[in-house]
């Protein structure tokens, strides 16, 4: 089978949102014919640490075979968009908002969000704040619908919330352990000291060492100092990620996205926008069609989270992809396209 791909040599779109924020984009419009019958703009959402092009497979093709328009944006915190420092900037909220007006900007009527690993949280909030004639849809890749008034009041209700999470799911292990880690200002000066050797462990690695303890950061830390002073040798697919970090001031940004969860400016977001005010009922419910799909061999959100999730969703199909662990991009593109095309033309989205 052919692929598909985008071509990310031409220059990026970019729209500076009312909070001062410029976001960089990759935006190929629909067919005359997609925009005739009304077909939504498939909106990309990347996780961490990532970039847009891990969906430039997917979005290629069904792009090609259907028409839709897609629009792949460089998230907040990720080169070359805005990278705000203050881990406030990073709720939910605020980014929907700001991606609502790159909406608007390019005269985009209805979307379907499509996210991965942190992209998929963003994705689930569209549903939440804006109107069903906007939002027709939305998809979840890897990581679990996130409940809003679940989430840490602050950094202390970190654990709480972390063993909330393994006892609802009915795991064996604390999967989201790393949070801890990566919320620290040390995890900055950690990822920063050989962002290749970083890359190389968390991509090779993670599953071993990411629930226990501080078995993550250690490794790291003893990777960056095993290569310094000559390169470390990364798998092709993150070279990209290694220029680009090494070069824009590396992960403090992306790892605000965690910060702003543990320190609890998530959870205040949240309640303002969907906690019901005065009668205290929180809007946590997603009312349109949703799929949620993982890989087989993902150790950090295991297959299992799939019907779980389906409390806070009444129209929720699931998908599982055997060949693949959380990085679907790298294990089986193809495969993604597949599973995700087939519930999207089941829905009518395509």
């Amino acid at each position: 089978m052919a692929e598909h791909n985008l071509d990310w040599s031409v220059p990026l779109s970019t729209f500076t949102v009312s909070r001062g924020y410029t976001y960089h984009y990759k935006y190929v419009p629909p067919t005359p014919a997609a925009a005739a019958a009304n077909k939504p703009i498939l909106l990309f959402l990347h996780g961490f640490p990532e970039q847009p092009e891990v969906w430039s497979v997917t979005a290629a093709t069904l792009h090609a075979r259907h028409g839709n328009g897609v629009l792949l944006p460089y998230l907040l915190g990720y080169v070359p968009t805005s990278s705000p420092v203050d881990p406030a900037e990073y709720t939910l909220v605020s980014q929907v908002g700001d991606l609502s007006e790159v909406l608007a900007h390019e005269r985009i009527a209805t979307v379907l969000p499509i996210g991965r690993d942190w992209g998929s949280p963003l994705s689930s909030r569209f549903p939440l704040l804006l109107p069903t004639s906007t939002v027709v849809g939305c998809v979840l890749a890897c990581v679990q619908y996130m409940q809003p008034s679940a989430l840490p009041r602050d950094l202390k209700d970190t654990d709480r919330w972390i063993a909330d999470i393994r006892a609802g799911y009915g795991l064996d292990f604390d999967n989201c352990n790393y949070f801890r880690f990566f919320e620290t200002d040390e995890a900055t000066e950690v990822w920063n000291a050989d962002v290749a050797a970083t890359l190389l462990i968390t991509s090779q690695h993670f599953y071993t060492l990411a629930y226990e303890g501080n078995k993550l950061r250690d490794a790291i830390r003893a990777a960056g100092s095993a290569a310094t002073g000559k390169p470390t040798a990364v798998p092709p697919p993150l070279a990209p990620l290694v220029r680009r970090w090494i070069t824009n001031g590396g992960f403090h940004t992306p790892l605000n996205w965690f910060r702003a969860v543990c320190r609890g400016y998530q959870f205040a977001a949240e309640k303002a926008a969907l906690g019901g005010g005065a009668e205290g009922k929180w809007k946590e419910t997603i009312e349109v069609p949703t799929f949620f799909y993982g890989g087989r061999n993902d150790k950090t959100w295991p297959t299992t989270v799939l019907e779980v999730t389906r409390s806070h969703i009444p129209d929720l199909e699931t998908g599982v992809l055997e060949k693949s662990g959380h990085a679907i991009y790298r294990d089986d593109p193809q495969g993604e396209v597949e599973l995700l095309e087939a519930w999207l033309v089941k829905k009518g989205f395509v």
